[in-house]
């Protein structure tokens, strides 16, 4: 097991509330679908600065939440004390768990890339994704501004993880 990647963590959601008397937790996923908790047998939880590892006893679902019964937490006192925590994986279960197809990305990867236009002047770099109907990329350039790039083929010419680098063309959004 890579130490490197083990020491990543990706955030999957926050615990907001408990729900009855013997320590389960209502969680709000920051997943696209709430079944990807099912892939996971334990998540992290951010305990005096550091991750703490959690076996996941019982998942159930309510409404637009997830319900979590996680081990060795079995009062509704000690649940009390995980409110308001994130809910993270490591990149190992993430990798395992999520495998990407072709022309899919990780969020996490592309903020930070250097957008490049055709002819391969800078733009500016990916410093948020918009998770709507179709993602849209905030790209900030030197001068501060933001430009809003919609993630499909008419913009995105081309994506290389390993480079850090993004392809675009705008045609004219750079000057709304």
């Amino acid at each position: 097991m890579n130490k490197d990647i083990m020491d990543k963590y990706i955030k999957i959601g926050q615990i907001v509330n408990t729900h009855a008397l013997k320590g389960d937790l209502k969680v709000n996923m920051y997943t696209e679908n709430l079944d990807d908790i099912k892939k996971y047998s334990y998540i992290y939880l951010d305990l005096d600065d550091k991750k703490e590892k959690f076996e996941i006893e019982k998942i159930r679902f309510s409404k637009k939440q997830v319900l979590l019964k996680l081990k060795n937490i079995n009062h509704i006192n000690d649940a009390e004390n995980l409110k308001d925590k994130y809910i993270y994986i490591n990149e190992e279960q993430l990798l395992k768990n999520n495998p990407l197809q072709d022309n899919e990305y990780y969020i996490k990867d592309l903020i930070g890339l250097n957008v490049l236009d055709k002819e391969g002047m800078e733009i500016g770099k990916i410093t948020e994704v918009l998770e709507l109907n179709t993602d849209v990329y905030i790209v900030k350039n030197k001068e501060g501004k933001e430009i809003l790039i919609p993630a499909i083929k008419r913009f995105i010419k081309k994506v290389n993880i390993k480079e850090k680098k993004m392809i675009v063309e705008l045609g004219g959004l750079d000057e709304i």
